[in-house]
């Protein structure tokens, strides 16, 4: 008998904060040291709710950033975009040499509640941008972090004395992240719209 090899699951990074606030400064510090060494950085959201959020914070900050839009063509790139998971497939307009460079990177904004779902997206990335490095950035104090008891992991951090402008980056982290979300995934087989992770378990009654 012949047994079907599980398929690999994409890979990518994680860097995780202890809040929100702590989250988007280091984005921005981020976003500031790698645009300054002349890369480029494509910022990914799976909720409509997180691209406001972060979109709001670079228009406030006056980091000069372009949407990618379902409609838009990227015929003018600058050194930051910010685009809509679901509107992935306008990649394909973006010129070659960044295409299949190796000057752009990927931050993915927050993971999706399910697992299937953020390798979707991960394998979306990787076909349209093979060369890019790819990395998550959540914070302790989403919805889905709340899972890991997440109140508890900020008490040890801040017991260790560990500034709430630092992350933690591990591949331990990463798959906890991993276990917990096919857990989360048995208790969510139907595909529902939300603008929010918040919204993502309240339509379910999944408690977190």
């Amino acid at each position: 008998m012949f047994f079907k090899k599980k398929k690999k699951g994409i890979q990518a990074d994680d860097k995780v904060w202890i809040s929100k606030v702590a989250k988007f400064k280091g984005l921005y510090r981020f976003l500031e040291k790698i645009t300054e060494a002349g890369a480029i950085v494509l910022i990914v959201h799976h909720f409509d709710n997180t691209q406001q959020e972060v979109q709001l914070m670079l228009e406030k900050l006056e980091v000069s950033h372009q949407t990618i839009e379902a409609s838009d063509m990227v015929t003018n790139p600058t050194n930051i975009f910010v685009i809509n998971a679901h509107n992935l497939s306008q990649l394909s307009t973006l010129p070659q040499y960044l295409a299949h460079g190796n000057q752009l990177q990927v931050i993915v904004s927050e993971h999706y509640p399910a697992y299937e779902r953020d390798q979707e997206v991960l394998q979306q990335i990787k076909d349209y941008l093979p060369n890019a490095p790819i990395c998550f950035f959540t914070s302790l104090d989403e919805p889905f972090m709340q899972l890991f008891g997440s109140d508890r992991i900020i008490g040890m951090m801040e017991s260790m004395g560990m500034d709430e402008n630092e992350s933690i980056a591990h591949s331990m982290v990463t798959k906890a992240i991993m276990k917990a979300q096919q857990k989360v995934e048995k208790h969510a087989l139907q595909t529902i719209y939300t603008a929010s992770q918040q919204e993502w378990f309240d339509k379910r009654e999944i408690n977190h």
